[in-house]
């Protein structure tokens, strides 16, 4: 469980591949997934909506809200900052979130 704080560097267009969301959803709990990421079935029965931001804008969500993003298909950045946040009492969780993404990029 954790919170995370997206700031907009660079537009989001949908051209550009802007952060999805699903409205609602985030009260249905954890959703069926492999490693963090949703299973395809799932995903798939979900309507996602595109969040587009201009620079300096703040989307704050949780890990309990469907998220996703596609390729940038346009020939411009699409740059946006990050910030996650866990409890402390849950321990440093970096080094294993990424080694976990990482895993996944692979397969």
């Amino acid at each position: 469980r954790h919170i995370s704080v997206m700031v907009a560097i660079d537009d989001s267009t949908p051209e550009n591949g802007p952060l999805q969301v699903t409205a609602g959803r985030h009260k249905e709990g954890i959703f069926a997934n492999e490693a963090g990421s949703m299973v395809s079935d799932v995903e798939d029965s979900m309507e996602f909506v595109p969040i587009l931001t201009k620079p300096g804008d703040i989307v704050l969500f949780d890990s309990y809200l469907p998220h996703r993003s596609d390729a940038n298909m346009s020939q411009g950045w699409r740059r946006l900052a990050y910030l996650t946040y866990n409890k402390a009492s849950e321990g440093d969780l970096h080094a294993k979130y990424y080694e976990t993404k990482m895993r996944m990029m692979k397969q």
